[in-house]
């Protein structure tokens, strides 16, 4: 026990007190949050067919949760559900697209989530990776060369966003290409979900992207985790995919904290 607490004790000493933390993608949670994240909810349990019972508090905490996220990010639906923004792109995937179909995503080589790609949940999930033309002075998204792509390979899913993301990347440029193909339109905003809260970045949502996901402890200050943000149509469809498809117990006290985070 003691070789435990020492363990915590040291980390919390050199990584809070002791060094200055320069790593974009980890933030820090206020004390508000941080109490909540040791709340009793992290026991528990609640299900959508009152399986359990004692699921008051819980089921409430969810829906304000939900309502701020959408009050936040400017969404007609929000789930607070996925535990991870790597789960939330898996969920956004395999909604909406099936396996051998196209999803078109920035190559990890120009700054996109090795995690999004043939390497990763792609290949889990069967789907085939076509990659944004990049242009590595200007850090950004081609944008005619990449609207010819998509009309040549016609993939079931683009999805901007990125890990090295420094400019907003062409939704609204690269919008009517899509929607006359038929394509979906996802944003992962992972590591800017924070700038984009704050109206300090891009509205995906205003450009014209269908889905907004992301982790919710990078520029976002909060615990970590997953979110997702949606239109009505779509929205309810991943609504329907993600219990007890991909998510089970969603980490209550999490979901409580998170809430708080978009209080703040």
């Amino acid at each position: 026990m003691e070789q435990v607490v020492d363990l915590a004790r040291k980390h919390d000493g050199w990584r809070r007190d002791e060094c200055l933390n320069l790593i974009p993608s980890e933030n820090v949670t206020s004390p508000a949050v941080k109490q909540l994240m040791i709340s009793d909810m992290g026991h528990r349990y609640t299900s959508q067919d009152r399986f359990y019972s004692g699921t008051r508090y819980i089921d409430e905490m969810e829906m304000l949760g939900e309502a701020l996220a959408r009050e936040v990010f400017k969404a007609e639906v929000a789930s607070l559900r996925p535990i991870s923004g790597h789960m939330s792109d898996i969920i956004l995937l395999s909604t909406f697209a099936k396996p051998t179909e196209k999803v078109m995503i920035v190559h990890p080589l120009n700054g996109g989530y090795s995690g999004l790609s043939e390497e990763g949940m792609l290949k889990v999930l069967g789907l085939q990776g076509v990659y944004f033309p990049f242009d590595r002075q200007r850090m950004n998204i081609k944008v005619d060369e990449s609207a010819d792509l998509i009309k040549k390979t016609k993939p079931r899913v683009v999805v901007f966003g990125a890990s090295f993301f420094l400019f907003p990347h062409p939704v609204k440029e690269l919008l009517g290409v899509c929607r006359d193909n038929g394509i979906l339109v996802g944003y992962d905003g992972s590591h800017v979900l924070g700038l984009i809260a704050g109206g300090e970045f891009q509205n995906p949502f205003k450009e014209g992207a269908d889905i907004l996901v992301g982790s919710t402890h990078k520029s976002f200050f909060g615990p970590q985790g997953g979110i997702i943000l949606a239109n009505k149509e779509h929205g309810q469809q991943i609504a329907a995919n993600i219990h007890p498809m991909l998510v089970d117990n969603a980490h209550w006290n999490r979901v409580a904290a998170l809430t708080m985070t978009l209080l703040e």
